[in-house]
C-alpha cells in the first residue's frame, strides 16, 4: 500500500493529494512554514536514511536526497532556512540551517552550504527554535540536559536539571520567548516545566538571563525511600555499556535480591529514566530494577546504534548475556531470582536472549513482541523495518536472520516460565508473532515452568488499554514476576 501527503482545507473538509506513491516503507515527516503552503517534508527509510524535499503549491523539490544519513526538520522559518537535527556528519548529532530553495547533490555540497548552529560530544537529541534562542535537549550517558543559546548557537545558559532524569518525548513546546517541557525519572512522576527568556538581560550577555516557573508539580515522589545509581559493565569484546539500577534505600546490595532487567537494544533507542508505578510493590519486597543500555540503542550515538543492528543484531543479545552474567558473577542476584522483560523490539531482545541462555532467568516477559525474523517483512508495519533488520529475501540477511529468530530457535531445554502479551489490535506488530512463539514453546519446550498468553482485545501497539486492560496486564506480568523471583516468605 503506497502513501500520499494531502492538503486539507478545514474550513470546507476538502482535501487535493499533492504527492502520491510514496513507498509503504517510508515514514512522511511534514514541517510547515507558518503563514504559507510550504511545508519541508522528510521521508525516513527507518532511522538510518532520510531524503529532504520541499513542497510548495508549484510542486514537490528535492532538497537532499542522496542521503544515507537520518535528517529531522524541526522549524522552517519566514526567512526561507530550516533547521535539521542530523548525523550526516557527527554520529552525535548536531543542529544545521538549510536553504528550503537549494538543492544539494551531494553530501559535498550540503557540508559546504550549511550553517552549523549546534554541536556537541554530547548526543543532541531534540531542539526548539525560540524568537530569538535556540533550546538545545542533550543526553550524557542516557541523562537529560537542557542549554539554551542564541540563534547562532553561542552565549550558552545551562537550564539546571536533577540528576537521572528525562525530559519526556516531544514535550518541548517554544512560545517567542519561553519554552516548556515535561520532566521524569524514575522515583518522580512527571512535572511540568517553563523557563522563560530574558530577552534584556540575553542581549547584553548576562550570566543568568533565565527564570524557571514549576507549572505542575510531580504527583508521586518517592526520592526519599528508594536508591538510584548509573553504573557500568563490560561486555565480552570489552565495551562499557552503561546501566540503571533503582533499589530500596535499606536494602543491602550483592546479597543477592531479586532482579528484573528492562531491555530494548534497537532503532538507537535510548533506555532512559521513567517512571512507573508498577515497579514500587516489587521495589519493596526487596527486588531491585535494572535498565542496561546495551547496543542497538542510541545513548552514545549512531555508531552505537549500527554496532547492534542488521548483520550486527547477534551484539545486542550478547550485550545482555554479559549484562546477565555480570549480576550473577557479581552477586547482585542469581538465575533464581533473575527477571527480564521488554517491549516490542524489546521483546525480541527478551525472546533471543532466553532462547539462546534459558538457564540465565527464572521468568521472562515478552510484551507486543516481533519474534518471527523470517517472515516480519510480510506482517503489518515489518516493511518499513527492513533497514534495522536486515532484509529476508536476501540471501546473506536470511541467514543472519535465521540465525536468532526466536521462532525457529525456540530451545528445548528447560525454560523459564513465560509469558507473552500482545493485543487484537496491534498493527504494528501484529499478534500472530506472539501467539505463533507460544503455541511453538507449549508444543515443544521441556521441563515444569508454564509458557504464559494474554492477548488484550481493544488495545494496541503498547497503547489505547482501558484502565482495567492495563491493570489486568500488569497484574499478570508481576504475578509472574513474584512467583518466579521472590519466596512467598518474602512477601
Amino acid at each position: 500500500m503506497k502513501k500520499s501527503i494531502d492538503y486539507y482545507d478545514l474550513s470546507t473538509d476538502e482535501s487535493t493529494t499533492v504527492v502520491d506513491g510514496i513507498a509503504q516503507r517510508l515514514w512522511p515527516q511534514i514541517v510547515p512554514q507558518k503563514g504559507t503552503d510550504n511545508a519541508i517534508v522528510a521521508l525516513h527509510d527507518g532511522t538510518n536514511r532520510t531524503e529532504l524535499y520541499h513542497l510548495s503549491q508549484s510542486g514537490f523539490d528535492p532538497i537532499y536526497v542522496e542521503s544515507e544519513s537520518h535528517f529531522r526538520p524541526v522549524k522552517y522559518t519566514d526567512l526561507g532556512e530550516f533547521y535539521v537535527l542530523t548525523d550526516v556528519q557527527s554520529s552525535t548529532y548536531e543542529l544545521l540551517s538549510l536553504s528550503a530553495s537549494e538543492t544539494y547533490p551531494d553530501k559535498a555540497s550540503l557540508q559546504a552550504s550549511s550553517k552549523h548552529i549546534l554541536q556537541s560530544d554530547r548526543i543532541l537529541r531534540d531542539v526548539s527554535v525560540l524568537d530569538d534562542h535556540v533550546v538545545g535537549h542533550y543526553q550524557k550517558n542516557a541523562n537529560s540536559r537542557l542549554t539554551v543559546y542564541n540563534r547562532s548557537g553561542r552565549f550558552a545558559q545551562p537550564v539546571e536539571l536533577p540528576d537521572y532524569c528525562t525530559l519526556m518525548a516531544n514535550s518541548l513546546a517554544a512560545s517567542p520567548n519561553a519554552f516548556v517541557f515535561n520532566l521524569t525519572s524514575f522515583v518522580t512522576s512527571p512535572s511540568t516545566i517553563e523557563i522563560q527568556v530574558n530577552q534584556t538581560a540575553a542581549e547584553s550577555n548576562s550570566d543568568n538571563y533565565l527564570s524557571k516557573t514549576v507549572i505542575n508539580e510531580p504527583a508521586l515522589d518517592y526520592q526519599s525511600e528508594f536508591e538510584v545509581e548509573q553504573c557500568w559493565f563490560s561486555a565480552d569484546d570489552g565495551a562499557e555499556i552503561p546501566f540503571f539500577i533503582v533499589y530500596k534505600e535499606d536494602i543491602e546490595l550483592k546479597t543477592p535480591n531479586p532482579a528484573l532487567i528492562n531491555v530494548y537494544g534497537g532503532f538507537g533507542v535510548t533506555m532512559t529514566p521513567s517512571f512507573d508505578r508498577f515497579i514500587f510493590p516489587f521495589l519493596r519486597n526487596g527486588g531491585i530494577y535494572l535498565q542496561p543500555n546495551i547496543r542497538g540503542g542510541g545513548v552514545f550515538g549512531e555508531s552505537w546504534h549500527r554496532q547492534g543492528m542488521q548483520e550486527q543484531k547477534q551484539r545486542t543479545f550478547d550485550d545482555t548475556i554479559n549484562f546477565a552474567e555480570y549480576l550473577i558473577e557479581n552477586n547482585y542476584t542469581n538465575s533464581e531470582k533473575l527477571a527480564i522483560t521488554g517491549e516490542s523490539n524489546g521483546g525480541l531482545t527478551v525472546g533471543a536472549t532466553v532462547m539462546q541462555r534459558p538457564d540465565l532467568f527464572s521468568a521472562a516477559i515478552c510484551e507486543v513482541p516481533l519474534l518471527d525474523m523470517i517472515r516480519f517483512n510480510q506482517i503489518g508495519l515489518g516493511e518499513t523495518w527492513v533497514s534495522e533488520y536486515g532484509n529476508p529475501n536476501e540471501k546473506d540477511a536470511y541467514r543472519n536472520l535465521k540465525s536468532y529468530s526466536p521462532y525457529h530457535n525456540i530451545n528445548e531445554a528447560e525454560h523459564p516460565t513465560m509469558l507473552f502479551r500482545t493485543a487484537i489490535g496491534d498493527t504494528r506488530v501484529l499478534p500472530c508473532h506472539a501467539w505463533k512463539m507460544a503455541a511453538r514453546m507449549q508444543s515443544k519446550a521441556q521441563g515444569d515452568s508454564p509458557v504464559l498468553l494474554r492477548t488484550t482485545e481493544n488495545a494496541g501497539h503498547g497503547v489505547g488499554t482501558s484502565t482495567h486492560g492495563e491493570l489486568t496486564n500488569e497484574l499478570d506480568k508481576w504475578t509472574v514476576i513474584f512467583e518466579s523471583v521472590i519466596s512467598s516468605d518474602e512477601f
